[in-house]
C-alpha cells in the first residue's frame, strides 16, 4: 500500500508538473526505457532486474550534465532506493534516499518526496538506527503538516511512529499519537464525502494510466458535484483508455471513444480534444472497414479542424474521409482545402517557398525515422554493461497497429533546432521516444527561407503510416 501511495503522487508530480523536463532531456530514448522497465519489474516482485534497469536509468541520467537540475534524476533514486529497500539492501537503500534527499532539496523539489522519507525511517528502523528514524518520522510529519498535505499519509507515517515506539516500549507516547490518528479519521471521513476527494483520487489513477479506476472515480466526484472540469477529465480518461484499447480490443475502445466524445461535447469547451477524440474513432473505423459507421464522423471531424484553422489537421481528416469515399465508391465532395480557412492560413498554404520547406523537412524526418527502425534489434535493455545500450523491438515499427504522436519543433534561422515537445498525450513508452529520436537524429536542417523570418514553428505527425 505504501509503496503505491508514493508511486501514485511520484507519478502524478512527472506527469502533471515536470512533463517540459522530462521531454528535454537528450537521452530520453534511453533513460525512460530504463526507468519504465525498472518499475514494471518492482511491480512484478522481480527486484533483481529491476535494480538493473533502475541502476542504467540513474547513470544514462548522470551522463547528462544538465540532469541533476532535473526531476527525472531525483525520481530515478528514489525508484532504485525503494528497489534495494525491497531486496533488503538495506545499507545501500539509505545511500540512495539520502542522495534524493540531497538532490530534491538542491532542485527545491523536496515537496514532491516527502514520503520518501517515511521510506528512509523505515529502513533506518530495520538498521536499528533507532533515533534517527524517530527524527525523520517526525521531520516527515512537519513537512506534510506544514504543507497541508493528505491526512492518510500523515496517518500512514504517525502508523509507522507508532511501531517504533512498541519496539522500543514507549508506550505514552504510542497513546498519544493513537488519539491524533483518531482524530484524523474523523476528517478523513468527512473528507472522502466530498467530490473532490474523489476527484483527486481520479486524477492518481490517471497518472499511473489505470483508466478504468480513474473513470469509477470521476464519475463519482460527477455523481456529487457535476462540475466541468470533472466532465472533461472523465472524457479524457475515457479517451485515453480508448487509445490503450485501440487494436486489442476494439469494441471496447469504440465504445470509449464514443464516452470521451459524449463527454467533450457535453462541456463544450475541449474542442481540440473533442476532435482529438472523434479522429481516433474514424481512424479505428477506417481501419477495421467499417466506412458506413466512419461516414458521418469524419465529415463533422473536416467541420471542427476547419473551424478551429487547423491545416494539418484538417489534411489528416481528408486523407480518411478520401479513403472511406472511395472505398464505398462515392463522390469526393469536400475539398482538400478548405474554402472557410483564415487569411492568415491561406496565405501559409499559398507560400510555396514555406509549404515547400516544411515538406522537405518532414522528409527528411520520415527517412530518419525509416532508417531508425531498420536498426532496431532488441526490445530488452542490456542487462550486463556497466553503460547498457537498448533498441526498440526488431519488428516492423509501423505494423504495430495504430499510433499516433505529435511533435513540435521550433527550426531556427540557421537551420539549428531551437526546441522540441511532444505536444500529445499517447502511449508515452517507445513510439514516443522514437518518435523524439528520429527528430534529433535529423538535424541540422537546410537553413530556412528568408519569407520564414528568424524562427519557425513546425508540427510533425508520426502514426502507423508514416510521418506528416
Amino acid at each position: 500500500m505504501r509503496s503505491q501511495i508514493l508511486f501514485e503522487i511520484l507519478a502524478l508530480s512527472l506527469l502533471l508538473g515536470f512533463s517540459g523536463e522530462i521531454r528535454c532531456l537528450g537521452q530520453s530514448a534511453l533513460w525512460q526505457s530504463y526507468l519504465k522497465k525498472g518499475t514494471q519489474l518492482m511491480e512484478q516482485a522481480n527486484y533483481s532486474d529491476a535494480e538493473k534497469m533502475l541502476s542504467a536509468a540513474v547513470q544514462e541520467l548522470d551522463l547528462n550534465t544538465d540532469s541533476k537540475n532535473n526531476i527525472p534524476f531525483v525520481f530515478a533514486h528514489f525508484q532504485l532506493a525503494s528497489c534495494l529497500q525491497k531486496e533488503n539492501k538495506l545499507t545501500e537503500s539509505e545511500a540512495e534516499y539520502l542522495k534524493t534527499f540531497i538532490l530534491a532539496q538542491a532542485n527545491e523539489t523536496e515537496v514532491n518526496f516527502l514520503m520518501a522519507y517515511d521510506s528512509l525511517a523505515n529502513v533506518q528502523v530495520q538498521l536499528k538506527k533507532y533515533d534517527l528514524a524517530e527524527e525523520n518520522y517526525r521531520k516527515c510529519l512537519r513537512k506534510l503538516e506544514d504543507r497541508h498535505s493528505g491526512l492518510d499519509l500523515q496517518r500512514q507515517v504517525l502508523q509507522d511512529l507508532i511501531s517504533l515506539y512498541s519496539v522500543e516500549g514507549k508506550t505514552a507516547e504510542s497513546s498519544a499519537l493513537n488519539d491524533q490518528i483518531a482524530n484524523l479519521d474523523v476528517q478523513i471521513k468527512q473528507i472522502q464525502s466530498q467530490p473532490k476527494y474523489f476527484y483527486d483520487q481520479g486524477l492518481r489513477a490517471l497518472a499511473v494510466k489505470d483508466f478504468p479506476k480513474s473513470i469509477e472515480l470521476f464519475e463519482k466526484a460527477i455523481s456529487l458535484a457535476p462540475m466541468p472540469l470533472y466532465t472533461v477529465n472523465l472524457a479524457v480518461a475515457h479517451q485515453n483508455y480508448a487509445v490503450l484499447l485501440d487494436g486489442k480490443d476494439d469494441h471496447e475502445a469504440e465504445h470509449h471513444y464514443k464516452e470521451a466524445i459524449k463527454l467533450f461535447e457535453k462541456e463544450n469547451r475541449a474542442q481540440s480534444q473533442l476532435a482529438d477524440a472523434i479522429e481516433g474513432l474514424v481512424i479505428l473505423y477506417v481501419k477495421d472497414k467499417r466506412y458506413t459507421d466512419a461516414d458521418p464522423y469524419v465529415t463533422r471531424l473536416l467541420t471542427l479542424r476547419n473551424q478551429q484553422k487547423n491545416m494539418v489537421g484538417y489534411t489528416r481528416a481528408h486523407k480518411l474521409y478520401t479513403e472511406a469515399m472511395k472505398a464505398q465508391n462515392k463522390p469526393i465532395a469536400i475539398g482538400a482545402i478548405p474554402a472557410g480557412l483564415s487569411s492568415s492560413q491561406a496565405a501559409l498554404k499559398s507560400n510555396d517557398e514555406i509549404a515547400n520547406y516544411d515538406h522537405s523537412i518532414k522528409v527528411h524526418i520520415h527517412q530518419k525515422w525509416r532508417e531508425l527502425e531498420s536498426k532496431y534489434t532488441s526490445d530488452q535493455p542490456a542487462l550486463q554493461s556497466s553503460r547498457p545500450s537498448v533498441g526498440p523491438s526488431s519488428a516492423p515499427l509501423l505494423n504495430k497497429g495504430f499510433q499516433n504522436t505529435n511533435v513540435w519543433i521550433l527550426i531556427s534561422a540557421d537551420g539549428s533546432l531551437r526546441d522540441y515537445k511532444v505536444q500529445s498525450m499517447n502511449q508515452g513508452d517507445k513510439f514516443e521516444a522514437r518518435a523524439l529520436e528520429a527528430v534529433r537524429a535529423s538535424f541540422p536542417f537546410q537553413p530556412l527561407p528568408k519569407s520564414a523570418g528568424n524562427a519557425h514553428p513546425l508540427s510533425v505527425l508520426f502514426n502507423h503510416t508514416g510521418v506528416y
